[in-house]
């Protein structure tokens, strides 16, 4: 018959000419030829198979054309091992066939998302840049074998009678009506995915190639921790909640059709829309998303909903026109409606706590009336963690809302997002070819400086430090200062300007939001803590208030209201001094992002900013005296480090500063005091371009011969002296990478000072040749408060081979997995199932004493095992370890092991111990002639 193609809209069958149709011979074009001639392809009758000698000669190809672009990807140990892990991926599915590229409408994406979906992680066990070297040859694999068939002239006439049968089939299901609203459906995932396929940095006065960027090639895979009610009441009345693990966000939304995303301001929840909307309109969804395939996004941003001070939510109809203005009069009828109802739509609301309070409760009445109307719809809805939005977000919990928090970036991560930033921004801008490689000189800083690293963690300050970075051709400023000050007033002033956030509440300027700032960092670090009570800190807005000339709203709440000073000013019908503080404070928790709630208490987002501002008021309220008086508590240390840097052109002061830490430590002669006193003015003056050269010499005189630490004793007394030792280190080593016992020390100094912010000092020796300094990294594991995140990114890139690990906390089993090359362990925490143990297929020696296993079953996999310990676990069956040939010591000592015949077939077995079994015969065991019995007393022979 033939087939009616006129009738179809051509916006119908262009795309599904674009996914069928090849270009024409000899191939697609998808990509250059690397020498994949396909001499292992196989004709089985009128099917091309290729096999897996022909993908394993690819993925060599490939890893040679990879590593000349990336030189620093070219690996010495593992090389073979990432070709395998790639052939291995290629070849998941099985044999590559024409049947396969159906599959994935041919395209390249979609069959290397397949292939490793299928393969289960085949990189596990590769070291970092490993990982990274298997990552950046997968895609590329795949387009090679596309575009191989693509060659074949077999292809053209099988993929045209494809495309007439798909559109036969199309052309007799659908009514005149839905062509028009499938050709819509195409031009507005088009229109929508061309308007948010980049993504803006506001907030700084930056020149306009570095304020847009490639939103898909910067993003990073960020991780959620989802929050859940146990249905119990806190002592105080609240809810009791949970915190799961963190998972990757579109995991979350796999499995939750409607979800609440918590976020700091900056920790990426637009951009996670964002990308999110993106990959709806591209069809390049993640494997775990493929129930979302054909749903249609409508990214509402609620704050374009305010006109004059009031809310006007639209009506599901217009949907499309608030996402793309340019369709205006061109929505079929109840186009938005029928998606909607048939479960094809996610409404993606971005910004509740942009609203005006007073109007927030008309948000969640409008919400729960599109809920009941459209129950199979989708929702995500955003919001920053403020304490007024509590209320508001437990009605969303109440509803069915799974609630998650982005979580701060991973080192890992931090380092992912540099990379891919600045690969973004080439693509925009790409004039920079002579420049120092600004991704380098950027890393460099982050693990030369403590406070820097913390900002890293937020996406939107690691984006700051990015482009102030390039712009300044691959060097930040010297001072940390400066950088402080351009990441405050982009959070405190320019960023809801520039994004057209509307005021709610109170209009602040920069230097009347650092004043009420700087006044709660002072009164926080006057009382040594992090933390500042609400009623504290609104005492302390109110205190301020007479002198700070603030705006508030008018008579009937609305934006807009004249200034004043409180009292006897204009205070907009807020006439009580603590009604004026709460407000001044409620915008400085729900829009600057500086401040956050932890409960009844508030804290910094980041401890630098506490510092920094804490900084700015020492002089002002005379506190010099109590600063250098606590100048052995952390909290102190920093805030005169922050002093130093910003009292560079005040001279009398900084001297007044440095000359007190100086006077200090010349008292205590050469005690351990002093020493930590010589290293802190050392760090104070570390970072400022200007300082009296007479106080700088003799700091660094007396600091020289301190850094790196050189044994055990002076890193125990490096570490005591405060975290700030850690930037001295990292100045340090930087370019001179310790050795031997002093690069032991180093690791020690790292470990002993703790905290998340060392994983990225301890990166740089996991390989280290020296076998005692990559153990001592192993013990700083075992310390970490972050095991997770330790063991990925840390672990996972060392040779362990020998280095025993020890795990006496059950919390650290699961992190195993991520650990590569493990030949050596020992468990001495609660462990009844061996399972867990199942995936470490290198591990050579097993101890697992003490330990409640019973079933070895899971061991029957861990062919490399040579020594295995079980003393006084509860086993009975050794017959799981009959596989095991490579086993030369078993110690059986207080099992409850009868039968030892099993172990006859263990030809290499050499010790044996069975004191304290109920072992009665080893007979059976002659057939061993090297093997030595122990604790046989009582057995016949």
């Amino acid at each position: 018959m033939d087939v009616p193609i006129g009738p179809l809209a051509a916006a119908v069958v262009k795309p599904l000419i674009g996914k069928l149709m090849p270009a024409p011979l000899p191939g697609a074009g998808l990509a250059d030829q690397i020498g994949f001639k396909g001499r292992g392809v196989l004709s089985r009758g009128d099917a091309r198979t290729i096999v897996a000698r022909e993908v394993r000669r690819l993925a060599g190809k490939m890893a040679r054309v990879v590593t000349e672009e990336h030189p620093d990807l070219r690996l010495q140990d593992d090389g073979d091992a990432v070709v395998e892990a790639v052939a291995r991926t290629l070849m998941a599915l099985g044999d590559v066939t024409w049947e396969t590229l159906h599959d994935v409408y041919a395209d390249p994406d979609r069959l290397a998302a397949a292939m490793t979906e299928a393969a289960h992680d085949p990189a596990q066990g590769l070291s970092e840049r490993g990982r990274r070297l298997y990552e950046l040859m997968v895609g590329p694999c795949a387009t090679q074998i596309v575009e191989y068939f693509t060659r074949n002239p077999e292809f053209t006439a099988r993929t045209l009678l494809e495309i007439f049968r798909k559109l036969g089939e199309l052309d007799e299901r659908l009514p005149g009506g839905d062509r028009v609203t499938l050709s819509f459906e195409e031009r507005y995932r088009a229109l929508l995915s061309r308007r948010h396929r980049n993504t803006r940095l506001f907030g700084l006065a930056l020149p306009e190639e570095d304020v847009e960027y490639p939103l898909d090639t910067a993003y990073v895979e960020l991780s959620t921790r989802v929050r859940t009610d146990r249905g119990t009441k806190s002592a105080d009345g609240g809810e009791r909640q949970t915190t799961a693990r963190g998972r990757p966000f579109e995991s979350l939304l796999a499995t939750s059709s409607r979800v609440l995303l918590i976020g700091s301001a900056g920790a990426g929840k637009s951009t996670l829309l964002k990308m999110l909307t993106l990959n709806l309109c591209r069809d390049r969804l993640p494997e775990q998303l493929q129930s979302w395939r054909d749903v249609v996004p409508f990214p509402l941003r609620l704050r374009q909903f305010l006109r004059n001070g009031d809310l006007d939510l639209p009506a599901p109809e217009s949907f499309p026109v608030q996402a793309v203005r340019m369709l205006q009069g061109t929505i079929p009828d109840g186009w938005a409606s029928d998606l909607l109802r048939g479960g094809r739509a996610a409404v993606l609301l971005d910004g509740l706590d942009e609203v005006p309070s007073r109007c927030r409760r008309a948000v969640l009445d409008w919400l729960r009336e599109l809920e009941e109307a459209f129950p199979d719809a989708r929702f995500v809805v955003t919001s920053r963690p403020a304490g007024e939005l509590d209320e508001e977000q437990r009605v969303l919990r109440r509803r069915g809302y799974v609630t998650t928090t982005l979580d701060p970036m991973t080192p890992l991560q931090v380092d992912r997002f540099i990379d891919r930033w600045y690969g973004s921004a080439r693509v925009v801008s790409a004039d920079a070819d002579d420049r120092p490689d600004p991704r380098v000189a950027l890393k460099k800083a982050l693990f030369k400086r403590r406070d820097l690293s913390r900002l890293a963690t937020n996406p939107l300050l690691c984006s700051v430090l990015c482009a102030l970075n390039r712009v300044r051709s691959a060097e930040l400023p010297r001072g940390r200062i400066a950088l402080y000050r351009a990441a405050l007033e982009m959070l405190l002033e320019n960023l809801d300007r520039e994004r057209g956030v509307p005021e709610d509440t109170v209009t602040l300027t920069y230097v009347q939001s650092e004043a009420f700032l700087a006044n709660m960092a002072m009164w926080m670090t006057h009382n040594f803590r992090r933390t500042i009570p609400e009623r504290d800190a609104l005492n302390l807005i109110e205190d301020l208030l007479p002198s700070v000339r603030v705006h508030f709203p008018d008579a009937d709440g609305h934006p807009g209201g004249h200034p004043g000073a409180y009292p006897g000013g204009h205070t907009g019908g807020h006439t009580g001094g603590q009604g004026a503080a709460a407000l001044v404070l409620r915008r400085l928790v729900e829009r600057s992002g500086v401040l956050q709630f932890d409960g009844d208490l508030m804290e910094f987002c980041h401890p630098s900013f506490q510092d920094y501002l804490a900084g700015i008021e020492v002089f002002r309220k005379n506190y010099v005296d109590e600063l250098l008086r606590n100048a052995d508590d952390p909290l102190f240390q920093d805030v005169l480090i922050m002093v130093v840097g910003q009292q560079q052109r005040e001279d009398q002061r900084q001297r007044l500063i440095l000359q007190g830490l100086v006077s200090r430590a010349e008292k205590r002669g050469g005690s351990t005091e002093a020493r930590r006193l010589w290293l802190l003015a050392a760090a104070c003056i570390a970072d400022v371009d200007i300082v009296d050269p007479e106080l700088s010499e003799r700091i660094r005189s007396k600091t020289r011969g301190l850094l790196p630490p050189r044994n055990a004793d002076e890193a125990a007394s490096l570490a005591a002296a405060g975290e700030f030792v850690l930037d001295l280190l990292a100045e340090a080593i930087d370019g001179r990478p310790p050795r031997g016992e002093q690069a032991a020390a180093t690791v020690l100094t790292i470990r002993l000072v703790g905290g998340p912010q060392t994983l990225g000092m301890l990166k740089r020796f996991r390989e280290h040749h020296n076998e005692t300094v990559r153990a001592e990294v192993v013990r700083a594991w075992y310390d970490s408060q972050t095991p997770e995140a330790f063991a990925a990114e840390v672990l996972a890139g060392m040779d362990l081979t020998g280095i025993p690990v020890a795990v006496q906390d059950p919390a650290y089993l699961p992190h195993l997995a991520s650990v590569s090359r493990l030949t050596h362990l020992e468990v001495s925490c609660a462990l009844a199932d061996a399972a867990e143990l199942a995936p470490l297929r290198t591990l050579r020696v097993l101890d697992l004493s003490g330990t409640s296993v019973r079933d070895l079953g899971p061991l029957a996999g861990l062919t490399r095992l040579e020594e295995l310990s079980l003393v006084d676990a509860p086993v009975v069956d050794v017959s799981p370890l009959a596989k095991l040939t490579k086993l030369r010591s078993i110690d059986l000592e207080g099992t409850r092991v009868r039968d030892v015949s099993p172990l006859a077939k263990l030809t290499a077995l050499e010790d044996l111990n069975i004191a304290r079994t109920h072992v009665e015969s080893t007979h059976m065991l002659k057939s061993l002639p090297r093997l030595l019995i122990r604790g046989r007393s009582g057995t016949s022979e």
